[in-house]
């Protein structure tokens, strides 16, 4: 459930951050020459491509999982879930990690 929810929200985020190569709002003096702001751009559209990729897979794989009959799931399929999870939260970092920089890049010029 989690990850079919996140399917519909990561697509937003993506279409959203794909255009910040263009929109973002950095003085001529910083233009995307800098390193800093172009690396902090990259690392933003690539997590967001990775979240959204990353919330296909874990809704395929819940979609996949065998219960048993008090409900629980295999070793095996509860630790490709965790695996999944934790892909998802380091996109989630990377996604505010960037964000923050190009903050600062802003508010620093």
């Amino acid at each position: 459930l989690l990850f079919s929810l996140s399917l519909s929200h990561t697509h937003q985020l993506s279409l959203s951050v794909s255009p910040s190569f263009f929109l973002y709002p950095i003085p001529s003096s910083q233009r995307p020459e800098s390193e800093g702001v172009r690396t902090s751009l990259r690392l933003l559209v690539s997590s967001a491509s990775q979240l959204q990729d990353e919330c296909r897979e874990g809704h395929n794989l819940s979609s996949r999982l065998r219960r048993y009959d008090d409900g629980s799931i295999s070793q095996e399929e509860r630790a490709q879930v965790a695996l999944v999870t934790q892909r998802v939260i380091q996109c989630a970092y990377d996604i505010a990690k960037a964000a923050k920089q190009l903050v600062q890049f802003v508010e620093s010029s």
